[in-house]
């Protein structure tokens, strides 16, 4: 089962997997350990993707045009 966490990140964004890690700012590899739950998503990026989703549409769009 996938980390639901993760999951809500990418729609929140709209984004697949392999580009929500760039926007966080990890490896993919770690990534999709986090989402497939094979490793625990660690508590300082649990904290960093609910900072970005918290961020208004606007910034947010900015955010990720930067980073991807």
């Amino acid at each position: 089962m996938p980390n639901k966490t993760l999951v809500k990140f990418e729609r929140h964004l709209g984004l697949g997997p392999p580009q929500a890690c760039k926007v966080i700012g990890i490896a993919y590899a770690t990534y999709a350990a986090y989402r497939n739950c094979s490793r625990e998503l660690q508590p300082y990026h649990a904290n960093h993707v609910a900072d970005i989703m918290r961020l208004p549409v606007r910034l947010l769009q900015q955010v990720i045009k930067e980073r991807i």
